[in-house]
């Protein structure tokens, strides 16, 4: 099998994403989705800083998988 690390990170075990973390995830993005959604209907500063938020919370949490080792 060939390495999927083929993107900089450091050379760490390649380990496979647990079905938990696959569901908070895909429960990050949902979240996400919704509040970009949300900003896009109506642009307000509180709708901003909500999308703002949650891509934040999901830039961070890809972040920590992959120094765990898990490639996306």
């Amino acid at each position: 099998m060939t390495s999927r690390n083929n993107y900089g990170y450091p050379k760490l075990e390649e380990v496979e994403i647990t079905p938990a973390h696959k569901e908070e995830l895909r429960f990050l993005k949902k979240v996400m989705d919704s509040a970009m959604e949300e900003y896009m209907r109506n642009n307000t500063s509180d709708t901003k800083e909500t999308y703002r938020r949650a891509r934040e919370d999901l830039q961070m949490f890809i972040a920590k998988l992959r120094n765990e080792g898990i490639i996306l």
